[in-house]
């Protein structure tokens, strides 16, 4: 599984990767310290696993991990390309999961203001990757009408729709639409 640490510049993100990961990646109280993302390994222990290995007389025991990675910091207007927008939301499709770490610890923090940024923006970079989708259904069902086409259209329109409305995809689509798209 593939985890995305997301948030503002200076939120803390290299931080939960450092504790997560023990990975010593710099931290600096700047902008951008992270341009390219940082990747590690959270171990995840769990007495349980250890107790069996010690029932089955285990000579060593495996952990799962999680990869986490700790990708620079999104600003506003990046679904435009701003800052580092684009590789930043190139970096995010393909995380499996996502983490939200806002500020809230600077003498300046609003993470209610920040949650609704980062929310906008991933909302718009998606938007925006589904108006690019839906134009090339349209230019496929001009050649020849299949009724699989028609239905991927649609759903992506749907899913445009809430997107504009700010709804969330997972509450208003089903996880066979959310495939789809």
């Amino acid at each position: 599984m593939k985890l995305g640490l997301v948030g503002l510049p200076n939120a803390g993100k290299t931080t939960l990767f450092n504790a997560l990961t023990q990975a010593g990646a710099k931290v600096a109280p700047y902008p951008f310290t992270t341009i390219d993302p940082n990747v590690g390994y959270a171990i995840l222990k769990d007495e349980r696993l250890d107790k069996i290995g010690q029932i089955v007389e285990s000579e060593k025991i495996l952990y799962p991990s999680i990869r986490v990675v700790d990708i620079a910091g999104l600003v506003e207007g990046a679904h435009k390309g701003e800052g580092l927008g684009n590789q930043f939301l190139s970096h995010i499709r393909g995380m499996d999961a996502l983490i939200l770490v806002l500020d809230a610890f600077s003498d300046n923090a609003n993470p209610e203001r920040d949650f609704s940024i980062l929310w906008l923006e991933l909302a718009l970079s998606d938007m925006e990757l589904l108006q690019r989708r839906r134009d090339k259904l349209a230019k496929e069902m001009k050649g020849k009408r299949e009724r699989e086409t028609e239905v991927k259209y649609e759903i992506i329109e749907r899913a445009i729709d809430y997107l504009g409305n700010g709804d969330s995809l997972k509450d208003k689509m089903s996880e066979e639409e959310i495939n789809i798209i």
